[in-house]
């Protein structure tokens, strides 16, 4: 690669040059000292006198850690245009029909065949040139009138003074003045278990003042809670297995679901009797309600409501301090489905694209089929759960009279589960597509989603 490239440029005239490379960020590290290396009649007089810009392809920047995403896209880079990078690659892509029969040629007549193709490639590319920078302009135009709308519709929604200083430090990172990049993202993760970890720290200083006054000796109010959600969530999931089981399922599902509903009933039953030293008055609530749901008097444990102060606020009375734990509890689960959908959604388009790539056969295809529809299913599991947390902060926000966090966590609709490379029209282009909003809530999700992108092309290959 080094050779390609500095016989490219001995004879490169303009000062300024933009490098697009698959891997440009790790070659383009100690280029320069390596040239030292090269004759002279290589490298040239050239080499040190450019400015150089080195960038990843749009396509491969995906597959990339979040540093490179920031720090070699094309765009976020000024004077490149709507370039893309993958210019080469196209070329291969049109040639790769002509592989079947060309390989059983002999080296000359396949290099001539080849020949022919890629001849015909590039007289066919440059006779259509006018018609396809007609429509490029045309669509061009009409894109940036919309994007320019966005971003101007996203600036009059924040304070003036944040807008300006954000704009100067773009300006300060693109003229080279400034090595802090102004996109790399700064948000603080918000976290059920840093939620938890500072409920945990509250109630140890309580505890030292002397000032909580614990009804049992090992659960606190915030361990109810954070207990009763956890139940919530272990219903959800036993439902969803007991459902998949069928109507004809075996002694041994059959064995494994009854023991599972067993176990839950028994945590259920000794939370209840904690929960009535919190609440009280919430066991006869409780029996009138299932004497009221139930004509036989018995529930699975699945289905046992367990009225945490979500589901009781305001028809029953509830100490605002449990109802605030379980605000700032069900906030921070809501932000990692979000978290977990955005994962998912990742994982889910990257083993679409091994699958059109790779697999082949009726085997092989089924095995990918049920993969992508297990991953499907948690991601229907995560939207169902989100919906849930929402309404329940939805009811909270009222007795708590919170405000403002329905611009963070909005109402999730089905259109809104798509991957971050798609737009509403399924487009995966930069320039088209329209992100879905759990894409722009909050980055904390920026971990994740690099390990996502960056093993993609290897961690979910399918069989």
């Amino acid at each position: 690669m080094d050779y390609l490239y500095f016989s490219s440029i001995k004879n490169h005239s303009p000062s300024t040059l933009v490098v697009s490379y698959d891997i440009a960020c790790q070659w383009s590290r100690n280029l320069l000292l390596r040239s030292t290396t090269y004759p002279s009649e290589l490298v040239g007089t050239r080499a040190t006198d450019l400015r150089l810009t080195f960038l990843v392809p749009k396509f491969h920047l995906y597959a990339h850690r979040t540093e490179c995403q920031i720090n070699y896209s094309f765009n976020l880079t000024p004077g490149v245009g709507r370039t893309d990078g993958e210019s080469p690659e196209r070329g291969w892509a049109a040639m790769n029909p002509v592989a079947s029969s060309t390989k059983e040629m002999g080296p000359g007549s396949r290099r001539d065949t080849l020949d022919d193709h890629f001849g015909d490639y590039n007289w066919r590319k440059v006779t259509s040139l006018h018609a396809a920078l007609l429509r490029k302009m045309q669509e061009a135009v009409e894109m940036r009138a919309e994007h320019v709308g966005n971003f101007l519709d996203f600036s009059d929604s924040l304070p003036a003074t944040i807008v300006q200083q954000f704009y100067g430090l773009v300006l300060q990172w693109e003229s080279g003045s400034s090595e802090q990049n102004p996109y790399e993202a700064k948000v603080e993760a918000i976290s059920a278990k840093r939620i938890r970890l500072e409920l945990a720290q509250e109630e140890a200083s309580a505890v030292e003042r002397d000032k909580e006054l614990l009804m049992h000796d090992t659960v606190s109010p915030s361990i109810l809670i954070t207990q009763g959600l956890e139940l919530q969530d272990q219903q959800a999931r036993l439902k969803i297995d007991d459902q998949a089981v069928g109507a004809h399922p075996t002694e041994i599902q059959r064995t494994h679901i009854l023991e599972r509903r067993n176990r839950l009933m028994r945590r259920i039953s000794s939370w209840q009797s904690i929960q009535e030293l919190y609440i009280p008055g919430i066991g006869l609530h409780r029996r009138s309600a299932e004497t009221r749901g139930s004509t036989d008097g018995t529930f699975d444990a699945e289905e046992i409501n367990l009225f945490l102060p979500s589901n009781l606020v305001p028809r029953f009375h509830v100490d605002t301090k449990l109802a605030e734990y379980e605000w700032r509890l069900r906030y921070a689960i809501a932000h990692d489905l979000l978290s977990e959908l955005r994962r998912q959604l990742l994982i889910l388009g990257t083993m679409y694209q091994s699958k059109d790539r790779y697999v082949r056969g009726q085997e092989h295809n089924t095995r990918s089929i049920t993969l992508i529809k297990n991953v499907q299913s948690r991601i229907n599991y995560a939207a169902t759960r989100y919906r849930s947390n929402r309404d329940a902060l939805l009811s909270l926000s009222t007795f708590l009279n919170k405000s403002g966090w329905e611009t963070t966590l909005r109402v999730l609709a089905d259109t809104d589960l798509r991957g971050l490379k798609e737009g509403e029209d399924a487009s995966g282009s930069e320039g088209r597509r329209t992100l879905s909003w759990i894409w722009m809530t909050q980055r904390e999700n920026k971990t994740e989603m690099t390990e996502s992108m960056s093993e993609g092309d290897y961690r979910y290959h399918l069989p």
